[in-house]
């Protein structure tokens, strides 16, 4: 493979394992050079995510128990991703007063302890927020196993990188973009919550350019918060200097983490405001200002590139990106 295809698909690689489903496949047509595609859908095979491309078409989900059963007020029509804690499915309304299709995230059977404890956290977090570029929560509920809901907004958009490839967009729309998340950040901040996870997969762009924040499965209300009241046991924060037990690596994406995540350190605001500037990077210059490499017991060695430390001027464009238009 060349050096430079390489790159290609190591720039893609993150972005497209956070996908699932028609995200992904989606997402895969949108890449401009062919062989990049088809070798990043390849790894993406033989790395394990197979049958997330397999959603896309319907053909994993023969054996799902809860297509065509209805949930509430609402008729599962089929999956549409999966993640750590649970999968996603498409649904509309089961009765005729009107038409509405919605994202429910169904809490997936686990032993692992917490789990329960971390999906109602994360509903409460959606019920209590409401701004026009986070994904609202609409209902939530028990299925007849027991198991926990949420019924969201379905959101049709694509990952904010990869929308700005696609429609080459200048640097002052990728900014009027970055300024959306922005402000949804914010509103969670005010709300005491920090997301943990901010990454292009979370961050989608709708048809008619506005931006919508996903996924607050990973969340974590700081000290003070209502929900810190609300939850009983389930304490999610930890004193400054501490070992965070719930901030594993399993839980985040290591190129957008900040180095607190990384070491399981106490997080605050400035965790999402750090994953924020790494979106900014490459945003406006294609590449993340951090390399990281896998090392020994599943720690995560960071390295700054020589190129990254020149100003953000001499990087560049990315590559189809229009530049801005003069004053």
């Amino acid at each position: 493979m060349k050096r430079e295809t390489w790159k290609k698909i190591e720039a893609l690689w993150d972005e497209a394992c956070g996908l699932s489903g028609a995200r992904l496949e989606g997402f895969l047509q949108a890449v401009d050079d062919q062989e990049v595609a088809a070798e990043l859908r390849s790894m993406l095979e033989h790395a394990g995510t197979g049958g997330l491309l397999q959603d896309a078409v319907g053909t994993a989900e023969d054996d799902d128990p809860l297509l065509g059963r209805e949930l509430g007020a609402y008729r599962i029509v089929e999956r549409i991703g999966e993640g750590g804690m649970g999968r996603v499915y498409l649904a509309e309304r089961a009765d005729e007063h009107f038409y509405r299709r919605v994202a429910v995230k169904v809490l997936r059977a686990s032993p692992r302890r917490g789990l329960t404890e971390h999906f109602l956290a994360e509903r409460q977090i959606l019920a209590d927020l409401d701004h026009a570029h986070v994904a609202r929560l609409l209902d939530g509920g028990t299925t007849p196993d027991g198991q926990p809901y949420l019924v969201m907004e379905h959101v049709q958009g694509e990952p904010i990188t990869a929308y700005c490839r696609r429609h080459r967009l200048g640097i002052g729309e990728r900014l009027r973009l970055f300024r959306q998340l922005c402000d949804a950040v914010h509103d969670a901040h005010r709300h005491l919550v920090v997301h943990r996870d901010l990454k292009p997969s979370n961050v989608l762009v709708t048809a008619d350019g506005q931006i919508k924040l996903l996924d607050f499965g990973v969340a974590k209300l700081l000290r003070g918060g209502a929900l810190g009241d609300a939850a009983g046991t389930w304490n999610p924060t930890v004193s400054p200097g501490e070992r965070d037990p719930e901030n594993t690596l399993h839980a985040l994406t290591p190129s957008y983490a900040s180095p607190e995540q990384l070491h399981g350190e106490a997080v605050t605001t400035a965790s999402d405001i750090y994953s924020l500037g790494v979106l900014l990077c490459e945003l406006l210059t294609g590449r993340r200002p951090v390399d990281l490499e896998p090392a020994a017991e599943g720690e995560t060695a960071l390295r700054l590139p020589s190129v990254m430390v020149a100003k953000l001027g001499s990087l560049g464009l990315p590559e189809g990106a229009l530049p801005l238009p003069p004053a």
